[in-house]
Parts: structure tokens; sequence; C-alpha cells
């Protein structure tokens, strides 16, 4: 059975010792364990989880000590979609912490069942909760777990917690951020080994994490923007639409692809998924830029109008009428008139003949 271990000079010197351990960590990730192991002679618990999330819990992480018996970050996704107590402890400034029987209403449907659930899937009876605070985005929380019914939360606990709370926060803050620096970073190392292509990442929950300099350009020229992501409308209907119909990303490594057409260059985009080396799923998305359109501006000289040199210049690239009526947000059956149009004014029987009539008499002009 678990025992507090309370004499005044142990307890303020593992205090000191936690402290001083936290502040050099190299690696966040060692975190849970560090808890785990010099936290318990003074404030018992069975196992524990550092948690990262956005604020709505659309994307959530969970890290647990390594002796933890369950694994807490597959089983709290498909179990706790919304967990309420996870809700109450992020709404809470940095250093707050709450006690699961205190802020759960048991005469509440849905906050009677997530106790109950927890119980069944960890064996926990009792819990307590740090918020880290929210920071770019990211809220983050560490949570304490006893098994033994008989053993709640009391007072002694709650006078502990008040103590180490803050210097727990800063961990689980500084976790959070370490994780985002490591997705930055395995990504951004990965394509400098892929001739440095233009690049878009985004998190398990479509949430971007990088875009090139390359890549801003790129998309800039792709409006209009969809406002919540940030990305180009028409790209972020394809991710949406093909790439992550649920809203977020699953196992599935890909690879989608997807050729959007402007006026002056085609994009390609290939997408997979990949994890970085905190175990995080992302999905990387390369652009591949092709060659401008032809020049055909010369030829009103030769009476043709603005729309049949526009899809024209289309021709070059190899786009079907279809894709040109894509690109200039028109009929097939308009594309066909005016590829016509200037194939009479041309002198063309064909449109391979009309290009290349085309190219001679502009290059030529």
């Amino acid at each position: 059975m678990l025992k507090h271990r309370n004499s005044s000079n142990s307890i303020e010197k593992s205090i000191r010792y936690l402290s001083q351990a936290i502040t050099s960590l190299s690696n966040f990730n060692d975190l849970p364990d560090l808890i785990f192991n010099d936290l318990n002679p003074i404030l018992p618990f069975d196992w524990m989880a550092l948690f990262s999330t956005t604020p709505d819990l659309s994307n959530v992480s969970v890290l647990t000590n390594t002796s933890c018996h369950v694994n807490w970050d597959v089983l709290h996704a498909e179990a706790f979609p919304k967990d309420p107590l996870l809700i109450k402890t992020i709404e809470q400034p940095a250093g707050s912490y709450v006690i699961g029987r205190e802020v759960l209403d048991m005469t509440n449907e849905k906050d009677r069942a997530n106790f109950e659930l927890n119980a069944k899937l960890n064996d926990t009876r009792h819990l307590l909760t740090i918020s880290g605070g929210i920071d770019d985005n990211r809220a983050s929380c560490i949570g304490l777990y006893r098994f033994n019914e008989k053993m709640p939360f009391g007072d002694l606990d709650k006078e502990l917690t008040g103590k180490i709370s803050d210097m727990l926060a800063m961990g689980a803050k500084y976790t959070v951020l370490q994780q985002a620096h490591h997705q930055k970073a395995l990504i951004i190392d990965g394509l400098v080994k892929v001739c440095g292509l233009p690049y878009i990442v985004l998190n398990s929950g479509l949430k971007t994490v990088e875009i090139s300099i390359i890549a801003s350009d790129l998309l800039y020229q792709l409006t209009p923007i969809h406002a919540k992501s940030h990305l180009p409308q028409r790209l972020w209907e394809w991710i949406e639409q093909t790439v992550a119909p649920t809203g977020k990303l699953t196992q599935y490594p890909g690879m989608w692809e997807h050729e959007f057409q402007t006026r002056n260059f085609s994009m390609q985009c290939k997408a997979h998924t990949i994890k970085s080396d905190t175990g995080h799923l992302l999905l990387l998305i390369r652009l591949i830029r092709h060659a401008a359109r032809e020049e055909f501006s010369s030829l009103s000289h030769f009476g043709l109008t603005p729309r049949e040199i526009e899809a024209l210049e289309y021709l070059p690239l190899g786009y079907t009428n279809k894709q040109i009526a894509m690109a200039m947000d028109i009929q097939e059956v308009s594309v066909k008139k005016h590829l016509r149009n200037a194939g009479d004014k041309l002198g063309g029987a064909s449109k391979t003949e009309t290009l290349y009539l085309a190219m001679k008499l502009t290059r030529s002009s």
C-alpha cells in the first residue's frame, strides 16, 4: 500500500532535488519517469500521465511513466474524445490543480460514466491533475493516479501539491514546447535530403506545424485562402476531403497526389504520413512546381481574344480540355469553342497544329 513519507526535512529535500532535476532535464520526454521516481516519496501515486492537447481536445497526445500498466495514449484517445476532467484542468491557470472527485459531478451521467470508465480501463479510483497552461495553442497538464479506493487525495496531498504545482506545470509546458521543436527539426532535416523541395507539415489534427519559405511563395498564388487553416482553399478542400475525411490523420501512410492549376504554372502535391521521433503522426506535403505556360499575348495581333489566348497557353503543359476548363473556371464546351476559334484565326486544323502555329508565330514576332 502507498504510504506518505511526510518528515519535513525529507519533503523539502525531495522538492529541491526534483526542482533541480526538472530544470536541468535535457530530454523532456523523460519527465514522466523523473516525476514518478522522485515525487513518489512525498506524494504517492501509482502511475502518471503528461497530456499535450489543443484547447478544443481535437489533438491529444499522452506520455506516461515507462512502468505504466496501460497504453494510455491509445486508450485515452479511443475512450475519452471529450475528457471532462482534462477540459476542467486546462481551463485553469498554469500551476492550478483539480481533484477528480471534487470537480466531477457524480449525479451527472457523463461525469459518472467518465469516472467509471477510468476505473475499468486502468484501475484508477482517484485522480489529481495539474494544469501546465496554454502556450502556442497547446495546452498541457499532468495527471497523478491512485488505484486504492481507500486512499483519496486529502489535505496533505493538497498541501504538497500546492508547493510543487508551479514546478510541475513548468516541466509540462517545456515538454510540449520541446515536442514541437522536435517535430520541426525532424521534418526540416529530412527535407534537406530530399533536394530542398518546398513543403508543408501538418499535425494529426490538421493544424499547420511548418511551411517552408519557398512553399509560402507558391501557396500565395493559389488564392483564395481558407480562413481557418490559412492554406489555399483548394488545397485545404483536397486535404479535408481526400487525405483526412474524418478530420484527423490515420496510420495509413499514403501516398496522396493532386495537381492544382494556375494561369502561370501548375503545382503537384504529394502527401504522406510520417512519425516524428517523439511518435507523433504528421502529414508531409511536398510541392512540385511545373513549368510556366507559353506566353501567347502577341497573338492578339491575329485577332485572338484574351480568353482564346488563355486557353491556348495551357496546351504546352499537356492539359486536357477538362483541366483547362477547371483552370479557367468555365465549361468544357467553352474551352472547345475558344480553341476552335483560335485554330480558325491561325489556320490550324487541329489542336496540335494550332499550338504549333501559335508557338511559331509568337517566337518569330
